[in-house]
């Protein structure tokens, strides 16, 4: 059974950024996602994962650049609207902030 509702963020520990509070639905093998969505949501976390720096001293520390931080934030929304239109059917809301230099 598919989830009806996903969010999506990224988390210490793994490269998928889907989450549902049932038991199966936001693993990519029960999504069916095409293979490129899939990529690229993977990439998404490691760019958060290898540039994101949640001890920072200050929020606007958490990222090496604001550029990087705004376009990070800019690709998982357009992340999130791709995720809409391959499951239409599925709620997905984002989970994910601004913050860092300029956001």
């Amino acid at each position: 059974m598919r989830a009806s509702r996903i969010r999506v963020f990224p988390e210490w520990g793994t490269s998928w950024p889907l989450w549902s509070d049932q038991i199966e639905g936001a693993d990519p093998s029960d999504l069916n996602l095409s293979p490129d969505l899939e990529d690229d949501l993977r990439t998404w976390v490691k760019v958060w994962a290898d540039n994101f720096d949640m001890d920072a001293s200050s929020p606007s520390d958490y990222w090496p650049s604001a550029s990087l931080g705004r376009g990070w934030i800019a690709d998982g929304s357009g992340l999130v609207s791709r995720l809409r239109a391959e499951l239409p059917d599925v709620a997905f809301e984002a989970v994910f902030f601004e913050s860092g230099p300029d956001a």
